[in-house]
């Protein structure tokens, strides 16, 4: 059977003996079978408001910390401390774009010591695909795709997933990308990415007016 968002799942009934089943028997797991899909959509759309009023919620608490925060340095520390925990990831990393590099300046997580101001291509890696086509990038599996590995000192050194959204100023300009990161290998739902993609957002607009 198909639950929520096309995902498909089954039950399965095993019997000691071998057995005949009759039309009435086929009709009633059929029935059973509607009846499991629709409490499985029912607990997953709750799940899923359960989440996003989560996400709005925090949302709202890290834009009202960072306005509160009078210098940059201050912001981009509070940001990358927040977005791991946002999406229950491991790390995060804030790069600035200048002269056509992106810049670390800000990063939280194991194996971020020692790459603030670290500087990369902006194009290159995941979070330069996200520079460059100023839309979310996600990787699942980063060894699947051996350059973002190559192309991000993270993926490198124990980071085995990413989710890279771009920072946009008033009018589709790029300030940066915001990229997240995961030990495990993780498929990253569209509500995380949208979070993760208004925490940039806020992030963007509290940094311009600073």
């Amino acid at each position: 059977m198909l639950g929520a968002q096309g995902r498909k799942q089954a039950v399965v009934v095993l019997f000691r003996e071998e057995r005949t089943f009759s039309d009435d028997d086929l009709a009633l797991a059929r029935h059973l079978t509607g009846a499991a899909r629709g409490a499985l959509e029912r607990a997953e759309l709750f799940e899923g408001e359960r989440r996003a009023h989560t996400f709005s919620q925090r949302l709202a608490d890290i834009g009202g910390v960072l306005a509160t925060k009078l210098d940059t340095a201050s912001a981009f520390a509070e940001v990358v401390r927040e977005a791991p925990a946002l999406l229950e990831a491991d790390a995060a990393a804030l790069r600035l774009l200048a002269n056509d590099e992106l810049v670390v300046r800000a990063a939280w997580g194991p194996g971020t010591q020692g790459i603030r101001n670290l500087r990369s291509g902006s194009a290159a890696g995941a979070v330069g695909i996200a520079a460059q086509t100023r839309a979310p990038f996600t990787v699942a599996d980063a060894r699947e795709t051996p350059r973002f590995g190559s192309e991000d000192p993270l993926l490198a050194n124990g980071m085995a997933s990413c989710v890279a959204v771009p920072m946009l100023l008033h009018g589709g300009g790029l300030s940066g990308v915001l990229a997240v990161y995961d030990a495990k290998v993780r498929d990253w739902r569209e509500d995380e990415v949208q979070a993760l993609s208004a925490l940039a957002a806020t992030s963007s607009a509290v940094f311009s007016s600073t």
